[in-house]
């Protein structure tokens, strides 16, 4: 079936603790989209930064700008968390 993709870029200094933190936020992604196919692509070591790579799969019914407006919302949220102050997410709609 084809599917609709949001991409979550997560960007950091290499630091250990921001690392983890980046563990942490995907724990709480998934469980806030729990109902849709999540997937973790990893990190990427680029010029002594951090990237990490979240993937959300949609059916292709399902209303994208609906889904797209509540990652920007859950991260606006989880912004304001002081673990993920330091964090720069960038939102991808079919990469």
């Amino acid at each position: 079936p084809y599917y609709r993709i949001i991409r979550i870029e997560i960007t950091t200094n290499r630091n250990t603790n921001k690392i983890n933190n980046v563990d942490e936020f995907y724990k709480k992604f998934k469980l806030k989209f729990k109902l849709f196919d999540t997937s973790n692509i990893g990190n990427i070591n680029i010029d002594n930064k951090y990237k990490y790579i979240i993937e959300l799969k949609l059916p292709q019914n399902k209303l994208l700008k609906t889904n797209k407006n509540k990652v920007q919302n859950f991260i606006r949220i989880i912004k304001k968390d002081k673990l993920f102050k330091e964090i720069n997410f960038t939102i991808d709609i079919d990469p």
